[in-house]
Protein backbone atom coordinates (compact mmCIF):
# COMPACT_ATOMS: atom_id res chain seq x y z
CA UNK A 1 0.00 0.00 0.00
CA UNK A 2 2.07 2.84 -1.14
CA UNK A 3 2.42 6.00 1.87
CA UNK A 4 0.26 8.55 0.91
CA UNK A 5 -2.54 7.26 -1.00
CA UNK A 6 -5.53 8.69 -1.11
CA UNK A 7 -8.88 7.74 -1.45
CA UNK A 8 -11.71 9.39 -3.55
CA UNK A 9 -14.83 10.90 -1.55
CA UNK A 10 -17.64 7.99 -2.14
CA UNK A 11 -14.95 5.19 -1.98
CA UNK A 12 -15.11 2.36 -0.20
CA UNK A 13 -19.01 3.38 1.42
CA UNK A 14 -17.74 6.70 2.80
CA UNK A 15 -19.35 9.81 2.44
CA UNK A 16 -18.62 13.23 2.77
CA UNK A 17 -21.35 15.82 4.76
CA UNK A 18 -20.51 18.96 6.85
CA UNK A 19 -22.69 20.07 9.52
CA UNK A 20 -22.05 22.24 13.01
CA UNK A 21 -21.29 20.37 15.89
CA UNK A 22 -23.36 20.77 18.97
CA UNK A 23 -22.53 23.83 20.62
CA UNK A 24 -21.65 23.52 24.58
CA UNK A 25 -24.79 24.30 26.81
CA UNK A 26 -24.52 26.54 28.92
CA UNK A 27 -27.05 28.41 30.98
CA UNK A 28 -27.53 32.27 29.59
CA UNK A 29 -27.57 31.81 25.57
CA UNK A 30 -26.49 33.72 23.02
CA UNK A 31 -26.23 33.66 19.21
CA UNK A 32 -23.40 31.57 17.97
CA UNK A 33 -20.32 32.59 15.76
CA UNK A 34 -19.33 30.63 12.71
CA UNK A 35 -15.74 30.18 12.73
CA UNK A 36 -15.61 26.85 10.72
CA UNK A 37 -12.62 26.12 8.71
CA UNK A 38 -12.32 24.06 4.89
CA UNK A 39 -12.81 20.63 4.24
CA UNK A 40 -8.94 19.25 3.57
CA UNK A 41 -9.34 16.41 1.01
CA UNK A 42 -10.48 12.46 1.44
CA UNK A 43 -13.98 10.87 3.17
CA UNK A 44 -14.22 13.60 5.88
CA UNK A 45 -17.03 14.51 7.83
CA UNK A 46 -18.14 17.50 9.83
CA UNK A 47 -21.01 15.93 12.17
CA UNK A 48 -23.07 16.81 14.88
CA UNK A 49 -22.05 15.58 18.03
CA UNK A 50 -24.76 12.89 17.86
CA UNK A 51 -24.30 11.85 14.94
CA UNK A 52 -20.61 11.47 16.00
CA UNK A 53 -21.15 9.13 18.39
CA UNK A 54 -23.73 6.93 16.40
CA UNK A 55 -20.54 6.69 13.86
CA UNK A 56 -18.06 5.33 16.59
CA UNK A 57 -20.39 2.98 18.03
CA UNK A 58 -21.41 1.17 15.17
CA UNK A 59 -21.22 -3.03 15.50
CA UNK A 60 -18.40 -4.73 14.01
CA UNK A 61 -19.20 -7.72 14.84
CA UNK A 62 -16.74 -10.48 15.75
CA UNK A 63 -13.80 -8.05 13.92
CA UNK A 64 -11.03 -7.09 16.22
CA UNK A 65 -10.65 -3.66 17.00
CA UNK A 66 -9.38 -1.22 19.55
CA UNK A 67 -11.29 2.02 20.50
CA UNK A 68 -10.17 4.90 21.87
CA UNK A 69 -11.66 8.31 23.41
CA UNK A 70 -10.24 11.33 24.78
CA UNK A 71 -12.10 14.72 26.36
CA UNK A 72 -10.29 17.53 27.40
CA UNK A 73 -11.69 20.47 28.84
CA UNK A 74 -10.63 23.70 30.06
CA UNK A 75 -12.33 25.99 32.29
CA UNK A 76 -11.23 29.06 32.33
CA UNK A 77 -12.08 32.38 34.26
CA UNK A 78 -8.74 35.18 33.10
CA UNK A 79 -8.95 38.45 35.12
CA UNK A 80 -5.85 40.84 34.08
CA UNK A 81 -5.07 43.88 35.55
CA UNK A 82 -6.82 45.78 32.67
CA UNK A 83 -5.44 45.89 28.63
CA UNK A 84 -6.80 43.58 27.35
CA UNK A 85 -6.96 44.55 22.94
CA UNK A 86 -7.51 41.55 21.29
CA UNK A 87 -8.87 38.46 22.31
CA UNK A 88 -8.57 35.62 19.29
CA UNK A 89 -9.33 31.52 19.32
CA UNK A 90 -6.75 29.09 17.48
CA UNK A 91 -7.50 25.58 16.82
CA UNK A 92 -6.60 22.37 14.70
CA UNK A 93 -7.65 19.11 13.83
CA UNK A 94 -5.94 16.11 11.88
CA UNK A 95 -7.24 12.72 11.35
CA UNK A 96 -5.86 10.19 9.36
CA UNK A 97 -6.95 6.21 8.81
CA UNK A 98 -4.59 3.26 7.48
CA UNK A 99 -6.68 -0.24 6.93
CA UNK A 100 -5.39 -3.13 4.93
CA UNK A 101 -8.56 -3.53 3.40
CA UNK A 102 -9.37 0.00 2.35
CA UNK A 103 -6.64 1.58 1.66
CA UNK A 104 -5.71 5.20 3.44
CA UNK A 105 -7.77 8.41 4.21
CA UNK A 106 -6.98 11.60 6.32
CA UNK A 107 -8.16 15.26 6.75
CA UNK A 108 -6.64 18.08 8.32
CA UNK A 109 -7.74 21.54 9.31
CA UNK A 110 -6.70 24.17 8.94
CA UNK A 111 -5.94 22.94 5.23
CA UNK A 112 -3.11 25.11 4.69
CA UNK A 113 -0.21 22.96 6.13
CA UNK A 114 3.84 23.33 5.76
CA UNK A 115 4.89 21.21 2.77
CA UNK A 116 6.72 18.84 4.96
CA UNK A 117 3.23 17.96 6.76
CA UNK A 118 2.93 14.63 7.13
CA UNK A 119 -0.52 13.37 6.62
CA UNK A 120 -0.12 10.28 8.80
CA UNK A 121 2.39 11.46 10.93
CA UNK A 122 1.32 12.60 14.63
CA UNK A 123 1.64 15.76 16.91
CA UNK A 124 3.31 16.60 19.65
CA UNK A 125 4.04 19.59 21.24
CA UNK A 126 6.40 22.14 21.70
CA UNK A 127 6.98 26.34 20.99
CA UNK A 128 6.90 28.07 18.10
CA UNK A 129 8.03 30.89 17.17
CA UNK A 130 7.13 33.88 19.75
CA UNK A 131 7.41 31.61 22.29
CA UNK A 132 3.71 30.21 22.23
CA UNK A 133 3.11 26.53 22.73
CA UNK A 134 1.60 25.17 19.90
CA UNK A 135 1.38 21.47 18.44
CA UNK A 136 4.34 20.13 15.96
CA UNK A 137 3.47 17.33 13.34
CA UNK A 138 6.41 14.66 12.63
CA UNK A 139 6.90 16.16 8.87
CA UNK A 140 7.59 13.83 6.03
CA UNK A 141 11.29 13.64 6.26
CA UNK A 142 11.83 13.04 10.08
CA UNK A 143 11.98 16.42 10.90
CA UNK A 144 8.88 17.96 12.66
CA UNK A 145 7.25 21.26 11.38
CA UNK A 146 4.38 23.61 13.20
CA UNK A 147 0.97 23.09 12.47
CA UNK A 148 -0.67 25.44 10.93
CA UNK A 149 -4.13 26.48 12.86
CA UNK A 150 -7.69 27.79 12.44
CA UNK A 151 -6.96 32.02 13.69
CA UNK A 152 -9.96 33.85 14.46
CA UNK A 153 -11.11 36.81 16.79
CA UNK A 154 -13.42 36.33 19.31
CA UNK A 155 -15.64 39.00 19.26
CA UNK A 156 -17.06 41.18 22.60
CA UNK A 157 -20.18 39.34 21.57
CA UNK A 158 -18.64 36.29 22.99
CA UNK A 159 -19.21 32.95 21.10
CA UNK A 160 -20.44 29.63 21.39
CA UNK A 161 -19.54 27.04 18.75
CA UNK A 162 -17.50 23.59 17.63
CA UNK A 163 -16.59 21.71 14.86
CA UNK A 164 -15.74 17.91 14.38
CA UNK A 165 -13.42 16.68 11.66
CA UNK A 166 -14.23 12.63 10.66
CA UNK A 167 -12.60 10.01 8.44
CA UNK A 168 -14.23 7.09 7.85
CA UNK A 169 -13.42 3.69 6.26
CA UNK A 170 -15.82 1.13 8.15
CA UNK A 171 -15.55 -0.68 10.31
CA UNK A 172 -12.46 2.00 11.18
CA UNK A 173 -12.88 5.63 11.98
CA UNK A 174 -11.44 8.85 13.75
CA UNK A 175 -12.75 12.14 14.56
CA UNK A 176 -11.23 15.53 15.98
CA UNK A 177 -13.14 17.77 17.42
CA UNK A 178 -12.77 21.42 19.11
CA UNK A 179 -15.55 23.53 20.92
CA UNK A 180 -15.03 26.85 22.12
CA UNK A 181 -17.57 28.77 24.83
CA UNK A 182 -16.62 32.95 25.60
CA UNK A 183 -19.11 34.47 27.73
CA UNK A 184 -19.49 38.13 26.15
CA UNK A 185 -17.06 40.44 27.30
CA UNK A 186 -16.54 44.35 28.05
CA UNK A 187 -13.70 45.55 25.45
CA UNK A 188 -13.38 48.57 27.74
CA UNK A 189 -12.97 47.44 30.96
CA UNK A 190 -13.54 45.71 33.85
CA UNK A 191 -11.51 43.11 32.16
CA UNK A 192 -13.24 39.48 32.22
CA UNK A 193 -12.33 36.40 29.69
CA UNK A 194 -14.14 33.67 31.14
CA UNK A 195 -15.28 30.07 29.71
CA UNK A 196 -14.19 26.75 28.23
CA UNK A 197 -12.38 25.16 25.13
CA UNK A 198 -12.67 21.87 24.86
CA UNK A 199 -10.58 18.91 22.62
CA UNK A 200 -12.29 15.94 22.05
CA UNK A 201 -12.40 13.07 19.67
CA UNK A 202 -12.66 9.14 18.84
CA UNK A 203 -10.37 7.03 16.60
CA UNK A 204 -11.30 3.10 16.04
CA UNK A 205 -8.76 0.62 14.82
CA UNK A 206 -11.00 -2.69 13.05
CA UNK A 207 -10.51 -4.96 10.67
CA UNK A 208 -13.28 -6.82 8.86
CA UNK A 209 -11.25 -9.99 7.78
CA UNK A 210 -7.59 -10.02 7.77
CA UNK A 211 -4.77 -7.58 8.05
CA UNK A 212 -3.93 -4.49 10.21
CA UNK A 213 -5.70 -0.89 10.73
CA UNK A 214 -4.74 1.88 12.45
CA UNK A 215 -6.43 5.31 13.28
CA UNK A 216 -5.30 8.49 14.65
CA UNK A 217 -7.45 11.69 15.95
CA UNK A 218 -5.66 14.66 17.45
CA UNK A 219 -6.93 18.58 18.30
CA UNK A 220 -6.13 21.61 20.32
CA UNK A 221 -8.22 24.70 20.96
CA UNK A 222 -6.43 27.94 22.52
CA UNK A 223 -7.73 31.38 23.43
CA UNK A 224 -5.57 34.17 23.44
CA UNK A 225 -5.39 37.36 24.97
CA UNK A 226 -3.01 40.30 23.95
CA UNK A 227 -2.80 43.77 25.75
CA UNK A 228 -0.22 45.93 27.14
CA UNK A 229 2.01 46.36 30.86
CA UNK A 230 -1.37 45.92 32.67
CA UNK A 231 -1.99 42.36 31.14
CA UNK A 232 1.28 41.64 32.90
CA UNK A 233 -0.23 41.07 36.26
CA UNK A 234 -3.72 39.70 37.27
CA UNK A 235 -5.39 36.61 38.49
CA UNK A 236 -7.11 33.36 36.28
CA UNK A 237 -8.38 30.42 37.14
CA UNK A 238 -8.37 26.84 35.57
CA UNK A 239 -10.27 23.56 35.67
CA UNK A 240 -8.99 21.37 33.61
CA UNK A 241 -11.11 18.00 33.29
CA UNK A 242 -9.80 15.10 31.57
CA UNK A 243 -11.57 11.61 30.29
CA UNK A 244 -9.33 9.08 28.29
CA UNK A 245 -10.61 5.98 27.25
CA UNK A 246 -9.08 2.71 25.87
CA UNK A 247 -10.80 -0.57 25.00
CA UNK A 248 -10.10 -3.69 23.11
CA UNK A 249 -7.85 -6.38 21.92
CA UNK A 250 -5.03 -4.12 19.72
CA UNK A 251 -2.31 -1.84 21.06
CA UNK A 252 -2.64 1.89 21.95
CA UNK A 253 -1.15 5.55 22.83
CA UNK A 254 -2.64 9.05 23.79
CA UNK A 255 -1.08 12.06 24.34
CA UNK A 256 -3.02 15.17 26.19
CA UNK A 257 -1.38 18.70 27.46
CA UNK A 258 -2.70 22.02 28.85
CA UNK A 259 -0.96 24.92 29.61
CA UNK A 260 -0.93 28.42 31.10
CA UNK A 261 1.61 30.83 28.92
CA UNK A 262 2.52 34.26 28.83
CA UNK A 263 4.81 36.15 26.60
CA UNK A 264 6.04 39.27 26.87
CA UNK A 265 7.94 41.35 24.49
CA UNK A 266 9.86 44.86 24.97
CA UNK A 267 8.62 47.17 22.37
CA UNK A 268 12.01 49.50 22.82
CA UNK A 269 14.80 46.47 23.19
CA UNK A 270 12.90 43.35 21.37
CA UNK A 271 13.52 41.60 24.56
CA UNK A 272 11.25 38.43 25.29
CA UNK A 273 9.85 37.21 29.03
CA UNK A 274 8.18 34.03 28.88
CA UNK A 275 6.23 32.54 31.67
CA UNK A 276 4.52 29.33 32.64
CA UNK A 277 1.54 29.60 34.67
CA UNK A 278 -0.10 25.93 35.11
CA UNK A 279 1.49 22.79 32.65
CA UNK A 280 0.50 18.97 32.62
CA UNK A 281 1.48 16.41 30.40
CA UNK A 282 -0.32 12.80 29.97
CA UNK A 283 0.83 9.91 28.19
CA UNK A 284 -0.65 6.54 28.09
CA UNK A 285 -0.31 3.25 26.65
CA UNK A 286 -2.79 0.19 25.98
CA UNK A 287 -6.26 -0.30 27.41
CA UNK A 288 -7.38 1.58 30.37
CA UNK A 289 -9.43 4.79 31.95
CA UNK A 290 -8.01 8.12 33.07
CA UNK A 291 -10.34 10.93 34.54
CA UNK A 292 -9.83 13.90 36.25
CA UNK A 293 -12.86 15.43 37.49
CA UNK A 294 -14.15 17.05 40.81
CA UNK A 295 -10.73 16.67 42.65
CA UNK A 296 -10.54 13.18 41.91
CA UNK A 297 -7.77 11.55 39.68
CA UNK A 298 -8.81 8.17 38.60
CA UNK A 299 -7.10 5.70 36.18
CA UNK A 300 -6.68 1.54 35.81
CA UNK A 301 -3.80 2.33 32.66
CA UNK A 302 -1.36 -0.13 32.35
CA UNK A 303 1.10 2.43 31.52
CA UNK A 304 0.67 6.30 32.47
CA UNK A 305 3.16 9.14 32.25
CA UNK A 306 1.60 11.88 34.37
CA UNK A 307 3.24 15.36 35.02
CA UNK A 308 1.69 18.73 36.79
CA UNK A 309 3.92 21.72 37.34
CA UNK A 310 2.71 25.25 38.79
CA UNK A 311 6.26 26.81 39.07
CA UNK A 312 6.75 29.37 41.68
CA UNK A 313 8.34 32.35 39.80
CA UNK A 314 5.32 34.20 38.86
CA UNK A 315 3.15 33.28 41.61
CA UNK A 316 1.79 34.20 44.76
CA UNK A 317 3.48 32.71 47.69
CA UNK A 318 2.24 29.01 48.76
CA UNK A 319 0.25 28.77 45.15
CA UNK A 320 2.83 26.50 43.21
CA UNK A 321 3.45 22.87 43.14
CA UNK A 322 4.58 20.09 41.69
CA UNK A 323 3.43 16.05 40.60
CA UNK A 324 5.11 13.17 38.37
CA UNK A 325 3.39 10.28 38.42
CA UNK A 326 4.64 6.95 36.60
CA UNK A 327 2.77 3.73 36.41
CA UNK A 328 4.56 0.67 34.32
CA UNK A 329 2.70 -2.75 33.97
CA UNK A 330 0.35 -1.92 36.47
CA UNK A 331 2.40 -0.74 38.99
CA UNK A 332 3.90 2.79 40.71
CA UNK A 333 7.15 3.38 40.36
CA UNK A 334 7.55 7.11 40.03
CA UNK A 335 5.74 9.15 42.94
CA UNK A 336 6.98 12.70 43.17
CA UNK A 337 4.77 15.62 44.92
CA UNK A 338 5.68 18.93 46.55
CA UNK A 339 4.24 21.65 47.32
CA UNK A 340 0.39 22.28 47.11
CA UNK A 341 -0.08 18.70 46.03
CA UNK A 342 2.67 17.08 48.39
CA UNK A 343 2.13 13.88 50.59
CA UNK A 344 -1.36 13.66 48.05
CA UNK A 345 0.01 10.27 45.50
CA UNK A 346 0.24 6.69 46.44
CA UNK A 347 3.52 5.24 47.25
CA UNK A 348 5.82 3.33 44.89
CA UNK A 349 4.28 -0.17 44.77
CA UNK A 350 0.89 0.64 44.70
CA UNK A 351 -0.90 -1.50 42.06
CA UNK A 352 -3.96 -0.27 39.69
CA UNK A 353 -6.87 1.02 40.03
CA UNK A 354 -5.67 4.44 41.37
CA UNK A 355 -8.37 6.67 43.05
CA UNK A 356 -6.15 9.86 43.86
CA UNK A 357 -7.40 12.77 46.09
CA UNK A 358 -6.22 15.88 43.37
CA UNK A 359 -7.78 19.40 43.07
CA UNK A 360 -8.68 20.78 39.41
CA UNK A 361 -9.56 23.97 39.85
CA UNK A 362 -6.73 26.38 40.31
CA UNK A 363 -6.51 29.97 41.33
CA UNK A 364 -3.27 31.52 40.31
CA UNK A 365 -2.29 35.27 41.22
CA UNK A 366 0.39 36.36 39.16
CA UNK A 367 2.64 39.00 38.49
CA UNK A 368 5.43 38.60 35.52
CA UNK A 369 7.58 41.16 37.30
CA UNK A 370 8.17 43.60 34.16
CA UNK A 371 9.62 47.23 33.90
CA UNK A 372 6.68 49.69 33.56
CA UNK A 373 8.64 52.80 32.56
CA UNK A 374 8.47 50.96 28.96
CA UNK A 375 5.97 49.87 26.48
CA UNK A 376 5.30 46.01 26.83
CA UNK A 377 3.29 43.83 24.00
CA UNK A 378 1.93 40.80 26.42
CA UNK A 379 0.49 37.50 24.74
CA UNK A 380 -2.08 34.87 27.14
CA UNK A 381 -2.09 31.31 26.21
CA UNK A 382 -4.66 29.66 27.45
CA UNK A 383 -4.56 26.41 25.36
CA UNK A 384 -4.77 22.19 25.36
CA UNK A 385 -5.42 19.60 23.54
CA UNK A 386 -5.27 15.44 22.87
CA UNK A 387 -4.66 12.99 20.44
CA UNK A 388 -5.24 9.14 20.63
CA UNK A 389 -3.60 6.62 18.02
CA UNK A 390 -5.24 3.22 18.44
CA UNK A 391 -4.00 -0.03 16.02
CA UNK A 392 -4.99 -3.77 15.61
CA UNK A 393 -4.03 -6.61 13.45
CA UNK A 394 -6.48 -9.72 12.72
CA UNK A 395 -3.84 -12.39 11.71
CA UNK A 396 -6.06 -15.25 11.70
CA UNK A 397 -9.69 -14.54 10.98
CA UNK A 398 -10.63 -18.15 10.46
CA UNK A 399 -10.29 -19.44 14.05
CA UNK A 400 -13.47 -18.98 14.77
CA UNK A 401 -13.50 -20.98 18.01
CA UNK A 402 -9.85 -18.66 19.46
CA UNK A 403 -7.98 -21.66 20.10
CA UNK A 404 -5.27 -20.56 17.62
CA UNK A 405 -5.60 -23.59 15.51
CA UNK A 406 -6.98 -24.12 11.83
CA UNK A 407 -9.27 -27.42 11.88
CA UNK A 408 -12.39 -28.45 10.81
CA UNK A 409 -14.02 -27.29 14.73
CA UNK A 410 -13.73 -23.51 12.77
CA UNK A 411 -15.36 -25.10 10.18
CA UNK A 412 -18.44 -26.03 11.82
CA UNK A 413 -18.35 -22.66 13.79
CA UNK A 414 -18.62 -20.76 10.84
CA UNK A 415 -21.29 -23.12 9.02
CA UNK A 416 -23.57 -22.70 12.86
CA UNK A 417 -22.79 -19.06 12.66
CA UNK A 418 -23.76 -18.74 9.11
CA UNK A 419 -27.21 -20.93 9.85
CA UNK A 420 -28.43 -18.62 12.41
CA UNK A 421 -27.59 -15.39 10.57
CA UNK A 422 -24.79 -14.16 12.61
CA UNK A 423 -22.12 -11.25 12.46
CA UNK A 424 -19.33 -13.37 12.89
CA UNK A 425 -20.26 -15.28 9.16
CA UNK A 426 -19.73 -11.82 7.84
CA UNK A 427 -16.44 -12.28 6.05
CA UNK A 428 -16.84 -9.57 4.08
CA UNK A 429 -18.77 -6.68 6.14
CA UNK A 430 -21.30 -6.13 3.72
CA UNK A 431 -24.22 -6.88 5.99
CA UNK A 432 -25.41 -9.60 4.24
CA UNK A 433 -24.97 -13.32 4.40
CA UNK A 434 -24.67 -14.96 1.43
CA UNK A 435 -21.88 -17.01 -1.10
CA UNK A 436 -19.52 -14.73 -1.55
CA UNK A 437 -19.11 -14.84 2.85
CA UNK A 438 -18.54 -18.70 2.61
CA UNK A 439 -16.03 -17.71 -0.42
CA UNK A 440 -14.10 -15.10 2.31
CA UNK A 441 -14.08 -17.94 4.70
CA UNK A 442 -12.47 -20.43 2.98
CA UNK A 443 -9.91 -18.09 1.29
CA UNK A 444 -8.88 -16.79 4.81
CA UNK A 445 -8.90 -20.60 6.16
CA UNK A 446 -6.50 -21.35 3.09
CA UNK A 447 -4.25 -19.12 4.12
CA UNK A 448 -3.83 -20.10 7.85
CA UNK A 449 -2.57 -17.67 10.17
CA UNK A 450 0.73 -15.71 10.45
CA UNK A 451 0.56 -15.22 6.56
CA UNK A 452 0.81 -19.12 5.93
CA UNK A 453 -0.26 -22.59 6.28
CA UNK A 454 -2.83 -23.68 9.20
CA UNK A 455 -1.26 -23.35 12.69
Amino acid sequence: MKRGAQISPGANGSRMVRERAAPIQHALWFDETEHTGRIAMNPIHHLAAASLVALLAGAAGAQPSQQMDYEVTHNFDFRPAGDVVEVRGLEFRHAWLRTFYAGDAWGVESPAQDPDFDPFGTESWGAVPGGVPGAFNSGLFGSPVPCVYNDFIIPPGGINSGVCLVVDLSPSNAAACTEFFVWPYNPAGPFRIHGSVKSRGAARAATPIRGAAQAYAFSTAAVTARGGIQLANGSVQWNPVIDIESVGGGSSATAVRDPIHFVATNLVTGDVVEASLFDFDIQAAGSGHVRWDADLFETDALELDFVLGIPPQFLAPGQHGRIELRIRNGVVDTAIDDGIFAGLLPPVGTTIPLAIPLPNTFDLDYDLGLDPSVPWDVLTDLSGGGGVNPAVSDTCPADLNGDGILDFFDVLAFLEAFAMGSADADFNLDDELNFFDVLAFLEAFAIGCDGGGDS
